[in-house]
């Protein structure tokens, strides 16, 4: 995976009372940044973005590794099924299509910016 930072990511909580998401490398992103004296520790929503930013590195590679195991799985089962065909065979057999895997690539090259 590259132009993304290296290694686990992490919500953390600074002493402005803002919400940050820190890597290994010492690099962050404000999540939540309150106004009026505000407490971000305290807002559901500035908490539950900061946590899936936070799993998002961890997120693309599994998605990446799942798209290729279930390509794999889809080939071999539509395989099989086109093994049974014979002269005798009326209708050809419901093949699976490739449209998740195709999704969950677009999702990939968005999430890469492209």
């Amino acid at each position: 995976m590259t132009g993304f930072t290296k290694g686990e990511w992490h919500v953390m909580e600074n002493c402005a009372g803002s919400i940050e998401v820190e890597t290994d490398h010492d690099n962050y992103l404000n999540i939540g940044i309150c106004t009026d004296g505000e407490d971000c520790t305290n807002n559901p929503e500035v908490l539950a973005n900061a946590h899936l930013i936070a799993a998002a590195p961890e997120m693309y590679v599994m998605i990446e590794s799942l798209t290729k195991e279930l390509y794999r799985a889809i080939d071999e089962c539509n395989d099989q099924r086109l093994s049974h065909i014979t002269s005798q065979t009326e209708t050809p057999p419901d093949l699976w299509d490739m449209e998740s895997l195709h999704l969950a690539q677009l999702l990939l090259k968005k999430a890469r910016g492209e």
